[in-house]
């Protein structure tokens, strides 16, 4: 994973994929503002943009029932900066 010097933003976004993968809803709810989006490319059925906490919080409901629980993401790229940041991930 290419790294980003120390940015409040990159460690957010750290934290979060540390707490997916953990299934930690706590810090989940914690991280993952209102105003939070994710979008997963592609046109299986869980493509699309997920927009807040409820949106962002119903993809991952869904990752997981489709994975049977199993499902895990792999940090690969962060780019942040003060206002904000964009992770590239892979999911299996």
């Amino acid at each position: 994973m290419s790294t980003v010097a120390a940015n409040p933003n990159a460690e957010v976004v750290r934290a979060l994929y540390e707490a997916i993968n953990a299934g930690d809803r706590e810090t989940l709810a914690r991280l993952v503002g209102d105003d939070a989006t994710m979008v997963m490319p592609g046109t299986s059925p869980l493509a699309g943009r997920y927009a807040g906490r409820d949106g962002v919080f119903a993809f991952l409901g869904r990752m997981a029932a489709t994975t049977n629980g199993t499902y895990r993401a792999e940090l690969r790229e962060l780019f942040a900066n003060d206002s904000g940041a964009v992770a590239v991930m892979h999911g299996n």
